[in-house]
């Protein structure tokens, strides 16, 4: 029963190891025991295990899936293990038979078909009954895995060709069938006399031709040739012209080189007035100085300053105390909350006010004692608040 059924494996056998293609254990699939190459490619059929069957389907089966297949089943109390060979076949295409050629014995007909796997075999049902059967020849070759086969005959007389294919492993076929009618294997004996004929006209033809055309020149030449005169006169108008279009391209030619030329003195004058503009603006500068500095008033944030500082109500002086004193919450500010924005290493405390151009400048008065020292500078208002701060 499939309820007793506890693991089913199947194994590709390959030289001398054996690979999973399929693992079912206590009733589900184990798909990442496979091969890659078997991956969602089988299915495993348990229909009729009530009466012993096992089954695995392989989809997509290719040529390379051919070979030595071992399945072992287990249940609680039974084991058993089986082999057996895969054998895989594809069904070629409809055979094509055409015309090949004519010759003395008769009609040279040719039977093709691709696309098969193994090699397929010529299916004799040839009984029409119409005497000797035609001679006959059989070739293949494989490519991509897949063979192709060529069957060529040739036929002496009218009668029906057929030709089929099929391979050891199937019983499905290609067939395929062609009469061939009595003029195209008629013997080429009753040509012989047609063929002289034709000779024949065709050289009389020839030499009509070659009559004709020295019978105009002898004519052309007691004339004194005003054909040759009509000729050298038209050769002489071509060259005149040919002359002509070559100094006109020449002067065209001069044309494009000036033009370059002065667009190249264009762009080094442009270049020159440029260069004398910036330094212009350089000296403009120089003269001129830098911009003032502008007085700012400066106030404290108390979010930044760290737990031994202590600043006053209004936010202007800042004094070090020695304290254990936890630190002081804040309100935070945008993209960081109170103790992010707090220094907790380096007893800094930052501006409220921040610049982002100009030249600033503000006063600060300090009072000294006890050998404390002090330092001010500017800082972005990103500065890390958890590293000591260099001098």
């Amino acid at each position: 029963r499939s309820s007793d059924l506890t693991e089913a494996r199947w194994f590709r056998l390959k030289s001398s190891t054996a690979s999973i293609i399929h693992l079912y254990q206590k009733g589900e699939d184990k798909p990442e025991c496979q091969i890659p190459e078997y991956i969602g490619r089988t299915e495993l059929m348990a229909e009729d295990i009530d009466r012993g069957k096992v089954g695995l389907k392989i989809l997509k089966a290719a040529i390379s899936d051919e070979g030595m297949y071992r399945c072992h089943l287990e249940t609680d109390t039974y084991f058993d293990a089986a082999e057996f060979e895969l054998k895989v076949t594809a069904l070629g295409s409809a055979p094509m038979i055409y015309l090949e050629g004519l010759h003395d014995k008769g009609a040279d007909i040719v039977c093709q078909s691709t696309g098969w796997y193994p090699a397929p075999a010529l299916v004799d049902k040839d009984g029409d009954g119409l005497g000797e059967k035609p001679v006959c020849k059989m070739t293949s070759h494989q490519e991509k895995g897949l063979f192709s086969v060529n069957y060529s005959c040739t036929v002496e007389k009218s009668r029906p060709f057929s030709c089929a294919f099929g391979t050891a492993f199937s019983s499905q076929e290609r067939r395929a069938s062609l009469y061939v009618p009595d003029l195209l294997v008629t013997p080429s004996s009753a040509w012989i006399p047609v063929t002289i004929c034709l000779l024949i006209l065709f050289a009389i033809a020839v030499a009509v031709v070659v009559g004709l055309w020295y019978l105009k020149t002898r004519v052309n030449n007691a004339k004194g040739d005003p054909e040759t005169g009509r000729q050298k006169d038209k050769e002489g108008s071509e060259l005149e012209e040919l002359r002509s279009l070559i100094n006109a391209e020449k002067k065209e030619r001069d044309l494009e080189k000036k033009a370059r030329e002065m667009e190249r003195e264009e762009k080094e004058a442009l270049k020159r007035e440029r260069d004398a503009l910036s330094t212009e603006l350089v000296l403009v500068k120089a003269t001129t100085g830098p911009a003032p500095f502008s007085p700012v008033t400066i106030s404290l944030n108390p979010n930044t300053a760290h737990p031994n500082l202590l600043l006053t109500d209004d936010r202007k002086s800042v004094m070090f105390r020695v304290a254990d004193t936890p630190a002081r919450p804040s309100d935070g500010a945008p993209g960081m909350d109170g103790a992010e924005q707090r220094f907790n290493v380096t007893p800094c405390v930052l501006g409220a006010e921040g610049f982002t151009q100009g030249r600033h400048f503000w006063d600060v008065a300090v009072q000294r004692g006890g050998g404390t020292r002090w330092a001010i500078g500017v800082a972005r208002e990103s500065a890390r608040r958890v590293c000591e701060i260099g001098r």
